[in-house]
């Protein structure tokens, strides 16, 4: 689907969901309608030459392109204009050149006869982004989950960074880093649930503290959630864009390990306010009491919340009905086209990883499968086996409980034990009434010796 469109005085770009929730217009690194000395750069102490924009509705901004990263944009933000046109993702922002130094810009209306008109090529837009009304700031609620080391972490800082600047742009690291300036930034609060979490961590409670008299005395804390909402609706100076917009930069709270504490004893009467229609400036927005301090809470709409969980953990299946309906889920399954191409002494990684898999799959389930993540980056067979000695055989022993027979059937290890080697000993068993006989005892271990590269290759050969 072509999304943008430049002609010698016109262009247009079709707007995405963070395009509308952050008010930016993206305009072409070269090539543009605009000079190239207007490009300036991340600060407003590096503007390049500015132009008048004229937005509809009479507005007059004085503004530069901003280029951070390798995108540009318009640098002054329209989230007034995109609230007063009642602007959503699908929809196209067209900026035309009237003079030198001087444009108009207008939203055009996502109808795909419209869409079609200004930008050739939008008329397979989806049903979803051509029909759905999506209210400014759309909250999300979403749980990635899968086995371990299927990348959720990864996929959590991208999705982060997606919500935050409308798109993810650069390889893995640059988007780690834009990741930690977020972080800095306070747009971004982190938390892992574990089983003793409660109300009082989460939402607000009592804590016991010494005043000034040596007293004990007992204060309200705001927990994480709290003061994560609070950031998210007053924000930091800089989130107020010095030409007037008023729209709150988007906000997102993760929480690592969601499924391993009480969910109901955590969220309390906040999993109805996590809605979306009943977020604050919604059609249904709720607002409750807290307990402790007897303070109004109620959640902004430019608050977002990711979870992550282990399948391995605990099944989707188990988790509170209350909060499977109140959030989006997100499979991350092992990928092993992740791998392709990686063949380390004749050991095929992809192939290797998705045998084992479907074995785990057969002898277990698919939640207990193994992640390709453990083995991105590997490149000597001695780096493999510490995968293998590290990550792939400990936790075979736990999802089998120790059961070494079907630990090596996973591994297609059932000749000589290249990985699990198969004993019997005999040993001496006495109840006590006589002085005991030897009787054969299987023992299994993991072979000290090095994984030869066969026993890999026997994984997928079998």
């Amino acid at each position: 689907m072509e999304t943008e469109r430049v002609d010698s005085e016109n262009w247009s770009v079709v707007l995405t969901r963070g395009a509308v929730e952050n008010g930016y217009v993206k305009v072409p690194l070269e090539g543009s309608i605009f000079p190239p000395d207007s490009y300036g750069g991340a600060n407003n102490s590096e503007l390049g030459t500015t132009f008048e924009l004229a937005a509809q509705g009479g507005q007059v901004y004085t503004t530069d392109i901003r280029v951070d990263r390798g995108a540009a944009r318009i640098r002054s933000r329209f989230g007034r204009l995109f609230k007063e046109v009642g602007a959503i993702p699908g929809d196209v922002a067209v900026v035309t050149r009237i003079a030198a130094g001087k444009y108009s810009l207008q939203i055009q209306k996502a109808l795909a006869a419209a869409a079609e008109e200004v930008l050739p090529g939008t008329g397979d837009l989806t049903d979803e982004i051509l029909d759905e009304e999506v209210p400014m700031n759309a909250p999300s609620n979403t749980i990635l989950y899968g086995p371990p080391g299927t990348g959720k972490t990864y996929s959590t800082t991208a999705l982060t960074v997606e919500i935050c600047d409308g798109g993810v742009e650069g390889n893995s690291n640059a988007v780690k880093a834009r990741f930690d300036e977020l972080r800095a930034e306070r747009r971004v609060t982190f938390v892992t649930f574990h089983q003793s979490y409660g109300y009082e961590e989460f939402i607000e409670g009592l804590r016991p503290h010494v005043n000034h008299r040596g007293q004990i005395v007992y204060s309200v804390i705001p927990g994480v959630f709290k003061r994560a909402c609070d950031l998210a609706r007053n924000g930091d100076l800089d989130d107020a864009e010095r030409d007037g917009v008023d729209a709150l930069l988007p906000h997102v709270i993760i929480i690592d390990e969601i499924n391993r504490a009480n969910i109901s004893k955590v969220f309390g009467e906040l999993i109805t306010l996590i809605e979306p229609d009943k977020r604050e400036g919604q059609p249904n927005a709720v607002t409750v009491k807290l307990p402790y301090s007897g303070e109004d809470l109620s959640v902004p709409s430019n608050l977002h919340i990711i979870g992550t969980m282990n399948t391995a953990d605990r099944s989707i299946a188990l988790l509170d009905t209350a909060l499977r309906r109140r959030f989006d889920f997100v499979e991350v399954m092992p990928d092993p086209t992740k791998l392709t191409g990686q063949v380390i002494e004749g050991v095929d990684l992809e192939r290797l990883l998705r045998a084992l898999n479907e074995r785990i799959e057969a002898l277990y389930d698919r939640d207990h499968t193994i992640g390709h993540a453990y083995f991105m980056g590997v490149q000597t067979l001695s780096e493999l086996e510490a995968v293998f000695r590290r990550k792939v055989l400990p936790l075979l022993q736990e999802y089998f409980f120790e059961n070494w027979s079907k630990v090596r059937r996973a591994l297609n290890d059932l000749g000589d034990g290249a990985f699990i080697r198969k004993e019997v000993k005999a040993v001496v068993l006495s109840d006590g009434d006589d002085d005991g006989s030897d009787e054969p005892v299987i023992v299994y271990s993991v072979n000290p010796t090095p994984f030869p590269a066969t026993a890999y290759q026997n994984i997928y050969a079998g």
